[in-house]
């Protein structure tokens, strides 16, 4: 099975996946003033929750389980486990995060 790939912008639409890239993509857009910061987390999942979600069909891991057969989600699963017992820390998952966040200050 290929490896599953959400949708991408055409080249044209696309931006440089960084707090410069997203600035650089809003002041074309035309915003003259923005300000963007970065920001880091760690989320410290709870992997039942987690795999529920999964089973839910939610956000791309969700999407893709919801396609495949019974012989792929039995070894998708043992790929989630495995995970978990490598990672997993006080019976968390943690996950790193980071996000853009954009503010156009008024003049």
């Amino acid at each position: 099975m290929a490896p599953f790939a959400g949708a991408k912008l055409p080249a044209d639409e696309d931006f440089e996946r960084t707090a410069d890239g997203f600035a650089r993509m809003l002041r074309e857009a035309g915003l003259e003033r923005v300000v963007v910061t970065e920001h880091g987390w760690t989320w410290n999942a709870d992997p039942d929750l987690l795999w529920y979600s999964v089973e839910g069909g939610v956000a791309g891991a969700g999407a893709l389980y919801a396609r495949l057969d019974a012989d792929d989600r039995r070894r998708f699963r043992a790929a989630f486990e495995r995970v978990v017992d490598e990672r997993a820390a006080h019976g968390a998952l943690p996950l790193e995060h980071r996000a853009a966040v954009a503010v156009s200050p008024s003049s």
